[in-house]
This record gives C-alpha cells, structure tokens and sequence, in this order.
C-alpha cells in the first residue's frame, strides 16, 4: 500500500510506462501478502533496475520488462 494525505491506497497494478527510464530502481521487493496482480507492459523497460521480487498474487507480466 501507499500512503498519501493520510490516505491508504492498496497497490493492485503497475501501469505501463511507470517507470520506463528511470535510473534510481536498483531494487524492488514487494512482500509475499501484496495485492499485486499485473506488471503492465514497459513498466520498467530502460530502467536502472536489477532485482525485483514478484509476489504470488501477480497473475499478468506485460512484455519488454
């Protein structure tokens, strides 16, 4: 989840493009009990990342990651 203005907001998908060249991911874990279900597509293409752990919930990987 993500807080923001006193708010909880539950993190259920990334969306295309959320991260596409960003050169400050070196890594992303997100817990085991996350509502994660989709990785859009491109959500990381031309990133710095280089770990990221997917929980059991993700049920969609888009292309070009």
């Amino acid at each position: 989840s993500i807080t923001h203005d006193s708010k909880e907001f539950i993190v259920d998908s990334i969306i295309e493009n959320a991260f596409k060249n960003s050169k400050n991911i070196k890594s992303i874990q997100f817990p085991q009990v996350s509502e994660l279900k989709l990785i859009d597509q491109c959500s990381f293409f031309a990133s710095s990342l280089e770990t990221i752990s997917i929980p059991p919930k993700v049920t969609e990987i888009g292309q070009f990651q």
